[in-house]
């Protein structure tokens, strides 16, 4: 946008894409944060895993975190392979 002397549009059209913007942002931060909320409470063994990041005794906590992140990759491995066989079917 050129900024000569009798343009008069040129300023209130460059402060619209920063409102936009920033409203935009605002919804897009909201709804990615209930998402993650319900990501976070419905999958079956990552609540845990983070609580126990916070854990104060962390030699327990590391065997506890082992089991349940084993138990983690064996449940994203049996839901890949189930979506693949609904796929295939």
């Amino acid at each position: 946008v050129q900024m000569g002397p009798r343009n008069f549009l040129a300023i209130p059209y460059q402060s619209i894409p920063v409102s936009i913007t920033v409203e935009g942002a605002n919804i897009l931060t909201r709804s990615l944060m209930i998402f993650g909320q319900g990501a976070m409470r419905c999958h079956p063994y990552l609540f845990d895993e983070l609580q126990l990041l916070q854990s104060e005794d962390k030699e327990s906590a590391l065997k506890e975190f082992d089991t349940l992140f084993f138990k983690h990759l064996g449940y994203t491995f049996n839901r890949g392979a189930k979506a693949f066989i609904a796929g295939y079917v």
